[in-house]
């Protein structure tokens, strides 16, 4: 027999449930049909990883930062090119007509 396998989800809500305590983990573990030693185990997944959470958050709006002054940059480029082109082919008109 397979293994049984758990959305993040549902783990999620079994970790928060136990977190949380207004049930023992027996009695959650009634409740969800999970053993008690794989929710101590989500319990405390959840809990050490509680902490990166809002670092992994800066980070990644860090790396928005970066995106964004990328595309920032990118644009003044085009902007530039096209504005050269533009004088330009006003230039070439003007020469053939």
């Amino acid at each position: 027999m397979a293994p049984k396998t758990f959305s993040a989800k549902f783990k999620a809500e079994v970790a928060l449930a136990a977190v949380r305590g207004d049930l023992t983990v027996p009695e959650i573990s009634k409740k969800y049909g999970v053993h008690p030693t794989q929710i101590n185990n989500w319990k405390a997944s959840l809990i050490k990883e509680s902490e990166t959470l809002f670092v992994r958050n800066k980070a990644h709006e860090n790396s928005d930062e970066k995106v964004v002054a990328e595309l920032e940059r990118k644009i003044g480029q085009l902007t530039v090119e096209n504005d050269f082109l533009k004088k330009s082919w006003s230039s070439y008109r003007k020469r053939n007509e």
